[in-house]
């Protein structure tokens, strides 16, 4: 019915425990099936770590067409980012009007190996790693070597993020020429609106919805 659980096999190597659960898929009675996601603890770590790169590529699973055991492979290319973000990169994206011209770069998460971007990011966001997702995406934005000129860069942040230490201590003093579009997670009244004034107080630009729609300000 949809549920979801979760195998702790100590002392096993990534590869190992795939066959011990293709095994379990292989035994599941009355023609049942379900889909896995297979990652390795590494020592030193935060737990949830794991898990969230267990729970991408259970959904790369099922992306890829369910009923089968996708073990997490993401390259490492930064130490300081949980195992299923390493190797995220900033991408570009033009924001046409009617005529067809731009006027707007949309920033969003993108990744070298072979996920699905919105698996990644819904995962971060369970796993309660949706902060240092999007604290991640605005400093490679800003850090773009060809910043396309004249028109700014839209970021997604939640305002989840925004009550979050771990989110403003990675935010850069300034962000002039980003408009951040405030997606609503959790969090209201006076204390986000404070939020809010120290976005502008480092020169973001908000909106409070995607970039075409009306209501930024």
């Amino acid at each position: 019915g949809g549920g979801e659980f979760a195998v702790l096999l100590p002392g096993l190597e990534p590869a190992e425990a795939a066959t011990v659960v293709e095994r379990l898929r292989h035994v599941t009675p009355h023609g049942q099936t379900f889909s896995a996601g297979v990652a390795g603890w590494v020592p030193d770590t935060e737990p949830v770590e794991v898990v969230l790169a267990a729970d991408v590529a259970l959904y790369d699973a099922k992306r890829s067409g369910r009923d089968r055991v996708v073990v997490a492979g993401a390259d490492p290319t930064s130490d300081d980012l949980p195992t299923a973000l390493r190797g995220m990169r900033a991408e570009v994206r033009a924001v046409r009007d009617v005529r067809g011209d731009v006027v707007a770069w949309q920033v969003v998460a993108a990744f070298p190996h072979d996920l699905d971007p919105a698996s990644v990011v819904a995962a971060a966001h369970r796993e309660g790693l949706g902060d240092v997702l999007e604290a991640t995406v605005l400093r490679a934005a800003l850090a773009l070597p060809d910043r396309p000129p004249g028109t700014e860069l839209h970021v997604r942040v939640g305002t989840s993020s925004l009550a979050s230490d771990r989110f403003w201590e990675a935010v850069p003093e300034r962000l002039d020429g980003v408009v951040l579009e405030v997606q609503h997670r959790g969090g209201s009244g006076a204390a986000g609106q404070r939020r809010l004034g120290r976005l502008r107080e480092r020169r973001a630009r908000l909106s409070v919805g995607p970039v075409g729609r009306s209501g930024g300000e």
